[in-house]
């Protein structure tokens, strides 16, 4: 594949959706898995919007989510059969303080457990806005939160049982706390500076993890290369940085 830069796959993980560019035009490759070393391409799919920096497949509907950076739009995908079709473009608009920040920049797209949800992360902006998908997977704006301007969220993680989330900011190397109602709205807890200040601006927050118990949350930062370990509370509403 051409720039593979995120793939997913299915709960069964016998299907899996991989970002792939062709040309000018991005879109994403499906997989169906053939045997243990073997998978048989089932269907690609292209939209006009060049290529994405992440995806996610919701089972019920064989929808497809792929999130893009340049273009601030989350292109839908529907699986039918052994082909692909963009059957919605949802567009941001926007920008912030941060010289990266000129214009939306949607980084992230993914749901609550049951996958009724979706959450998206616009780093150009610094919104973090919460979509209705419907049955047929299609996206209805419900609300969104403004985080602090710079901030450029990145990805989020859903605590496992507790009503909170939590959003890594590329551009300010922070995590940000967040509760979550059963809609999806979110209001801002408390913000975590994840490095030394003093490494901030040469950096960049990268990647975010919370263990399957809930009790400790990672994220790495780039360029000052380290990881950051907080243990969360018993809640989920607070951190302890412990490494």
């Amino acid at each position: 594949l051409n720039g593979p830069t995120f793939i997913d796959l299915s709960k069964a993980k016998d299907l899996l959706f991989a970002i792939h560019k062709e040309g000018d035009k991005g879109g994403i490759v499906a997989f169906k898995k053939k045997d243990a070393n073997t998978w048989d391409k089932l269907a690609s799919g292209y939209g006009d919007n060049g290529s994405g920096c992440h995806v996610s497949y919701r089972e019920s509907s064989q929808t497809i989510y792929v999130s893009n950076y340049h273009a601030g739009v989350v292109d839908v995908f529907k699986l039918d059969g052994e082909e692909l079709t963009v059957v919605q473009t949802v567009e941001h608009s926007g920008s912030s303080v941060h010289k990266n920040q000129d214009a939306s920049h949607v980084h992230y797209a993914d749901f609550n457990d049951g996958q009724t949800l979706l959450f998206v992360c616009d780093l150009g902006t610094d919104y973090v806005t919460t979509y209705d998908i419907a049955e047929d997977g299609t996206l209805t704006h419900s609300s969104e939160i403004k985080l602090t301007p710079g901030t450029g969220p990145r990805h989020l993680v859903l605590h496992p049982t507790e009503p909170y989330a939590y959003i890594i900011g590329e551009l300010a190397n922070t995590t940000t706390v967040v509760s979550v109602d059963a809609a999806g709205e979110m209001a801002a807890v408390e913000t975590q500076l994840n490095i030394p200040e003093e490494h901030v601006e040469k950096s960049a927050g990268a990647a975010i993890r919370i263990t399957n118990d809930g009790r400790f949350l990672y994220v790495s930062t780039r360029f000052h290369n380290v990881l950051t370990v907080y243990e969360i509370s018993a809640n989920g509403s607070a951190l302890t940085r412990i490494q």
